[in-house]
């Protein structure tokens, strides 16, 4: 028999067993929370004793509608938990938070030992940690923002006075992000007794400090560190994988500009802790008797405080589900697609796909209002993250391009016609048109005007991102326009980073230079290839100073006064090249000058290579090839990037490979199309491809 049994449990997946759900009669989830959870989409879950005991009114209620707030704003959707009338409720309304936060509410501070009286009694209840997260979990919400957990108090060797919150997350699979534990109780002995109960604690940012609530630093270190939310996204999903039935803690420390009152805050506490022992408070009377002493002492920093912390894990907590929730799904896909992997070393580029329509003057004069200006006109598809695939692929070199188009005619002559580039990674978005650029050039090929439908641009996703990892992780080389969203800007660098491909930002404008710059992805570019314009923007970004007004008078940008802008470029460089190794400074008809962190004569780096960072820069500078009639200047750049990634690509030195570039950007120049036709691998000097 017990043989017979033990083959029947082998042929189980026990992690497939129905979990134990709470009666359906006993619980109520908004149907918002409950559409999210049904279609897969990022839900937050938040406690409610915060509101009811952990702020005075208005604050708590304004607090709580702030949290919320920006919980949906980074497109997830909270669930703040409470128990009204010995209902538990999932997703509290507008009206029911206004009802916790009302100083004349009457509700009992839950954890999980409570809750078979609370609803038996059909009390109102406010949720702590402990309890919030077995309710987030029967419901099958998989994160939890909070202000601070508890933990072990001072002189738990005699009074075992250990909070609920530890043990439930040892036996709880919900991961839970807050602000580390509050320094009364003692932090060491916290830190471990979650080790004894298995519990995966991680501080978030550069350090592993673990954070005390109110100060970044409590003297302890967390066994672990994630670095971003992406980083905490995957940890958090290896943990579901794992089918592990413990939690995680993710330890946020405090924004720097509300920490400076810490010290102030802690003296404060430790008055309030003798106080509480002369009093004979303890227990879970002891947190909010210290919160409201501390609260006058101060008077109200540390309400300040609490609130901007909270604010913060909310921030950090949301950002995590969300691209948690992209990672599950985006898994989830792939698992019924497997194929066998075969090595696909192809570059990659992530960016733009835009119809383009250029109309130019048939004569010198200006456009002319109210009139029919006489122009000729052409048609093609274009964006810069496009334009570097299909030179890529005019090349010989057969890149990935990642992108969307709208269902439309464009988009579906797009998939029908495009043979040199692999396609497999653009989307067609339904109900959405396609990007559409509209230029006006004078008669020498300068651009006057500019129109932009970004379509479907926007429609570029993480999820999409996530499942193509495979062909970023198998790429020589990786580039991204900053024709798409911060958000996926960074998710590619950090990918690209995690598997050590180098990633190559083109920043396209003056208007989307910088927007990069002012995410963690600032550091995590190889290559990046801005004009003297955009140098600009990016150096003003990182410094906050602005660029020598000598670089922004175009009329000054001319081959007279070349030396002067090597040199006010270089000095820019300088400031840049410790987050970025390599500047490609595209500077028009003067040329390219490239600035390199170190040895300017070593390999130019591909996947798997180390990436020098020294501490000196080395500048060389290439003219530009002499180009009569110009036609557009539309896609110089872009064939200029194409080609030299393709000589690195391939091993070739930097004079090789800037002297190829040169060279089909002067194809380009001399065609209204910002790809000519007459690009192919033979027009490329040095390079055989």
């Amino acid at each position: 028999m017990w043989q017979a049994l033990g083959r029947f449990l082998r042929r189980i997946d026990l992690c497939e067993l129905p979990k134990r759900k709470l009666h359906q009669g006993l619980l109520e989830v908004n149907p918002e929370v409950s559409e999210a959870l049904h279609h897969g989409q990022p839900v937050v879950a938040l406690e409610s004793t915060i509101i009811s005991h952990g702020m005075p009114y208005p604050h708590n209620l304004r607090t709580a509608k702030k949290v919320e707030e920006i919980v949906r704003n980074n497109q997830c959707i909270p669930a703040t938990v409470a128990i009204l009338n010995g209902k538990i409720c999932v997703g509290l309304t507008g009206q029911q938070l206004e009802q916790v936060a009302d100083p004349a509410f009457v509700s009992q501070k839950v954890s999980r030992r409570d809750l078979p009286y609370i609803v038996a009694q059909k009390l109102n209840g406010s949720t702590t940690v402990s309890a919030t997260m077995l309710i987030a979990h029967k419901v099958g919400i998989p994160l939890f923002v909070t202000g601070g957990v508890g933990g072990v108090h001072r002189g738990a060797e005699s009074t075992l006075d250990i909070s609920a919150d530890l043990v439930d997350m040892g036996r709880t699979p919900v991961t839970v992000v807050s602000a580390g534990v509050k320094s009364i109780l003692d932090i060491g002995k916290t830190l471990e007794y979650l080790e004894t109960q298995g519990v995966c604690v991680a501080s978030f940012g550069p350090s592993k400090d673990f954070p005390a609530f109110f100060t970044p630093k409590s003297g302890f270190q967390a066994p672990m560190n994630v670095n971003n939310p992406l980083e905490a996204a995957q940890l958090i999903v290896a943990h579901r994988e794992l089918s592990l039935e413990n939690g995680i803690l993710i330890a946020v420390p405090i924004p720097e500009h509300s920490a400076s009152s810490g010290h102030q805050i802690e003296m404060a506490i430790q008055e309030a802790i003798s106080e509480a022992s002369v009093q004979n408070i303890h227990g879970r009377d002891l947190t909010p008797f210290i919160l409201r002493h501390v609260h006058k002492a101060t008077q109200g920093a540390s309400l300040d405080a609490n609130i901007a912390l909270i604010l913060n894990n909310a921030a950090v907590g949301s950002e995590i589900a969300k691209i948690s929730a992209e990672l599950w799904r985006s898994k989830g896909k792939l698992k019924h697609n497997v194929k066998k992997s075969t090595k696909d070393e192809k570059v990659v580029v992530v960016g733009g796909l835009i119809v383009d329509i250029y109309s130019k003057l048939k004569n010198n004069s200006e456009i002319t209002s109210g009139l029919i200006n006489p122009v000729s006109s052409t048609q093609c598809f274009a964006g810069v993250g496009y334009n570097i695939a299909n030179c890529l692929g005019k090349i010989g070199k057969q890149p990935a391009f990642v992108s969307a188009v709208g269902h439309d005619i464009f988009g579906r002559y797009f998939k029908e016609s495009c043979k040199d580039i692999d396609i497999s990674g653009v989307l067609q978005i339904q109900d959405q048109s396609t990007a559409m650029y509209q230029g006006f050039l004078k008669a020498d090929g300068d651009l006057t005007a500019s129109f932009m439908d970004p379509g479907c641009l926007s429609y570029v996703t993480p999820q999409q991102v996530y499942s193509l990892e495979e062909k970023l992780q198998n790429a020589p080389l990786v580039c991204i326009d900053g024709n798409l969203s911060q958000e996926i800007i960074l998710i590619v660098a950090t990918l690209c980073r995690k598997h050590n491909v180098p990633v190559w930002f083109e920043p396209t404008d003056i208007d989307k230079a910088a927007l990069p710059f002012l995410t963690a992805a600032q550091n995590m570019f190889t290559y990046i290839s801005p004009n003297i314009a955009e140098l600009c923007v990016i150096y003003h970004t990182v410094t906050k100073k602005e660029a020598d007004s000598f670089l922004k008078n175009k009329s000054s940008l001319n081959q007279s006064n070349i030396e002067v802008v090597i040199e006010k470029c270089t000095e820019l460089c300088k400031a840049l090249i410790s987050l970025v190794p390599i500047i490609i400074v595209t500077m028009g008809e003067l040329g390219v000058l490239v600035c390199r962190s170190g040895d300017i004569t070593s390999r130019l780096p591909i996947k798997g290579m180390s990436v020098q960072q020294a501490n000196n820069m080395e500048v060389k500078y290439f003219p530009a090839k002499k180009c009569v009639d110009v036609c557009s200047v539309s896609g110089a750049g872009d064939c200029f990037a194409a080609s030299m990634i393709a000589g690195i690509v391939e091993g070739y030195d930097l004079d090789t490979c800037v002297q190829s570039g040169l060279e089909l950007a002067t194809l380009s120049l001399q065609s209204m199309q910002p790809v000519p036709m007459t690009i192919n691998s033979r027009k490329t000097t040095g390079i055989k491809l």
